[in-house]
């Protein structure tokens, strides 16, 4: 370690500074109510030393800072002494008035300057162009960490939605396709649901539609044929309000109607 003042830069010297006004500030008044009062090692003050440990190490080691290992522990002094502070209040009464009064001394508020200082030579220490990359990483970071939890959501309030199994492809299926169809375009509308997401969940329910009796074993077929071309000129109809309503593209549409109809033919 070396103490070289001259080639500090202004944040180097103001952690510094901090530092050495933090310790004087424990040497005072924290607390003063007339006929008592108590210092900073009184009042414990002395627990919120080490948050000066590591700007002082890299500082005086001339070593780069990581951003965050420097607000960090600023920032909590700040929050700590701001609750200390705003905890000496206490009622007196003055010519008859009950009055609220601060009791905190010169000390506590010299501690929180002192902290607030550390925090400014922190960001002054760290180059502008680290410190903006780090902060971009960070948000970069938060914000990944939101799309996931909302791509998750996302699943999952499809997969409760939308409970098809390949396995269960049945004409029950297919009329709930077309009503689910609707549903996720209410999620994609609502911003529940991306337009990526609403494309893959879409295709996934169009590939339930086909209505195919092929293996179904019955004496009765012309009957058997007759329902399946009514379902077949129904789901078309269903498929062609679904167009309407921009829910499908053309493309979809014509490749949809063509497979259902080479069911019937």
């Amino acid at each position: 370690m070396e103490f070289n003042w001259k080639n500090w830069n202004l944040g180097g010297k103001i952690i510094f500074c901090s530092a050495c006004v933090a310790l004087i500030s424990l040497l005072m008044k924290w607390v003063d109510l007339g006929v008592f009062s108590q210092n900073g090692f009184a009042q414990q003050g002395y627990f919120l030393l080490p948050c000066w440990i590591y700007p002082l190490f890299v500082l005086l080691k001339g070593k780069k800072m990581n951003v965050f290992g420097g607000i960090i522990p600023s920032v909590i002094a700040i929050i700590i002494m701001i609750s200390f502070i705003s905890s000496k209040g206490i009622n007196e009464e003055i010519f008859g008035d009950v009055v609220n009064v601060n009791v905190a001394a010169t000390g506590a508020w010299l501690f929180l300057f002192a902290s607030v200082a550390l925090l400014i030579g922190v960001l002054k220490y760290v180059p502008i162009d680290e410190l903006k990359a780090s902060f971009t990483h960070s948000v970069n970071i938060i914000k990944g960490n939101v799309d996931k939890i909302k791509k998750d959501k996302n699943e999952r309030v499809i997969h409760s939605e939308f409970p098809l199994s390949e396995k269960s492809n049945s004409y029950g299926n297919k009329e709930n396709a077309l009503k689910k169809l609707e549903k996720l375009n209410e999620l994609k509308s609502s911003g529940i649901l991306s337009e990526e997401e609403f494309n893959i969940e879409k295709k996934k329910l169009l590939s339930y539609i086909p209505v195919n009796h092929a293996r179904q074993d019955t004496s009765d077929k012309a009957e058997l044929q007759n329902d399946d071309f009514d379902s077949v000129l129904q789901t078309i109809q269903k498929l062609s309000q679904l167009r309407e309503q921009g829910i499908l593209t053309e493309d979809e549409f014509k490749s949809k109607k063509e497979e259902l109809l080479k069911n019937i033919s």
